[in-house]
């Protein structure tokens, strides 16, 4: 039997039993920093948990090998982790926001740094990068927006390079940055700097193009513009902060019916085209920003 091994571990009496992973045919107990699971051998291939060293000190209160996780393993991952290799769950079924929170657990708790299994790892990543569209433009879709810091902390620390565009955007268009202590505890401090900067430069950029009445080819369509920039523009963009958010503030003005409003359709596909290419414009710019 292998010597105790030498990982950071808790005492014996805080140790919990999981209340998802503890199967009572089970043959190999793992403990993650407090919770033990209790797994079989055999459906464990990862070769990382299959060279852990037996923790010889708890094997009599389990009744079998017992094995501690690396420290950064956090319970909740690894019961992912679980799931995974057991497909006890039907990600199907899952709602498209639960589906990348489990992407990302798997993501880090499959990594080098922590149970090293190459194909969970590769896998995951894959999934994420395919469900959020890194060559899109501008902000990831609504149902996605409560997961975007801690999936931004996930792309950062892993380097998933596609996807840091669109997160960083999505990230300082939907949350406020300022230079105090942080309120955002999934990110470093050097990021929500760079996502302040990123919010800065974005409104600099926007207000002047938000504030100036969009002018047409013909008299009479500029006269509509007039008319009704500030209650169809620039009214309902400060009310949803859309400042801060210019891809989505003019894609809105776009979605606009001038027509109904009275401008001919020649000039509604000229501003349309134009306020596309503020958007392009925008969205490169972006990139020296960050």
């Amino acid at each position: 039997m292998s010597e105790p091994n030498t990982f950071p571990s808790v005492s014996q009496s805080d140790i919990v039993k999981s209340s998802r992973f503890w199967k009572e045919d089970g043959d190999f107990v793992l403990v993650a920093k407090n919770e033990a699971f209790k797994v079989h051998y055999d459906r464990i291939s990862t070769p990382k948990i299959r060279g852990l060293p037996y923790d010889i000190t708890l094997e009599p209160s389990f009744g079998q090998r017992v094995a501690r996780l690396p420290s950064e393993v956090d319970p909740a991952d690894f019961t992912i982790f679980l799931e995974h290799l057991y497909r006890e769950i039907d990600e199907t079924q899952l709602t498209e926001s639960a589906s990348l929170d489990r992407l990302c657990a798997l993501i880090r708790v499959s990594s080098d740094g922590q149970l090293q299994d190459p194909d969970v790892y590769a896998s995951a990543r894959s999934d994420l990068e395919q469900s959020l569209k890194p060559d899109a433009i501008g902000s990831l879709e609504e149902n996605y927006i409560g997961n975007a810091e801690d999936i931004l902390s996930v792309v950062l620390h892993y380097d998933i390079t596609s996807l840091r565009k669109r997160l960083l955007y999505t990230v300082s268009t939907t949350s406020h940055f300022d230079s105090g202590p942080s309120s955002h505890p999934s990110l470093s401090t050097s990021t929500t700097t760079l996502l302040a900067s990123l919010q800065d430069n974005l409104i600099s950029h926007f207000t002047p193009i938000l504030f100036t009445v969009a002018t047409a080819s013909h008299m009479a369509c500029t006269d509509v513009f007039a008319e009704k920039w500030m209650p169809l523009v620039i009214g309902p963009a400060l009310e949803t902060s859309g400042l801060c958010r210019p891809v989505e503030t003019l894609r809105g003005i776009q979605e606009i019916e001038w027509e109904k409003e009275g401008v001919c359709e020649e000039c509604c596909k000229e501003k349309r085209e134009e306020w596309e290419g503020e958007i392009r414009v925008i969205w490169e710019k972006v990139d020296g920003w960050i």
